[in-house]
C-alpha cells in the first residue's frame, strides 16, 4: 500500500507545469487521536481552498444519514452508501475516503476524471497535464460551479495565460 506522501508525490507529478509549484494536496494524521484521523487540505499558493477535518466529515456523513433516514428510511447501509455519494459530490471527504478518491483519479483518463462525480477527482483533473489549453478554453463557456474546482479552474487558466484569450481556440 503506498504512503500518503507516496500518494501526494505522483498526484503533484502529473500536475502542470505551470501549476505544480502552486497546488499542494496536504494530509494530515493526528497521531495522538483514538482513530489517528486528521484532514486533508487542496491548497493553492498556501491557501486552502478544500478539505475538511475528520470530526467535521463524520458530522456531515451523519446528518446526511439522519436526513435520509427522516425522508425515505432504509437499511443503514443503504443510508451510508448514499451519503458517502453525496459527501463525494461535494468534496467532504474522511481522510479514509480520500486516499479512495486519489486512487480513483489515477486509475481513469482525464475524460472520465472530469466527468467522475466526485470533486476531489475533478479537481485534480484541471490540475492535471493531461488537461491542455483547448479543453481549458473550452471549459471556459460552462465553468465549474463546485468552490473547490472553480478555484483550480481560474489557477490553470491564469497559469496558462489564457485568461484575457478570446473564449475560441484559434
Amino acid at each position: 500500500m503506498t504512503t500518503w506522501s507516496g500518494l501526494r508525490k505522483q498526484v503533484h507529478e502529473r500536475m502542470a507545469a505551470s501549476v505544480r509549484h502552486r497546488v499542494r494536496l496536504q494530509v494530515t494524521h493526528y497521531r495522538r487521536a483514538h482513530d489517528a484521523e486528521g484532514r486533508w487540505a487542496l491548497e493553492i499558493d498556501g491557501a486552502e481552498v478544500g478539505g475538511i477535518g475528520c470530526i467535521r466529515a463524520h458530522w456531515a456523513e451523519y446528518e446526511i444519514i439522519e436526513r435520509l433516514r427522516r425522508e425515505r428510511g432504509g437499511s443503514v447501509a443503504e443510508l451510508q452508501r448514499v451519503a458517502l455519494e453525496e459527501i463525494r459530490a461535494e468534496g467532504r471527504h474522511p481522510v479514509n475516503t480520500l486516499r479512495d478518491a486519489v486512487e480513483e483519479y489515477f486509475r481513469l483518463g482525464i475524460t472520465a476524471a472530469r466527468e467522475s462525480k466526485d470533486v476531489v477527482v475533478r479537481s485534480l483533473a484541471l490540475c492535471d497535464r493531461r488537461f491542455g489549453r483547448r479543453r481549458l478554453l473550452a471549459l471556459r463557456e460552462e465553468p465549474p460551479a463546485h468552490p473547490m474546482e472553480l478555484a483550480v479552474f481560474r489557477l490553470r487558466i491564469e497559469a496558462e495565460g489564457i485568461d484575457g484569450q478570446s473564449k475560441s481556440c484559434g
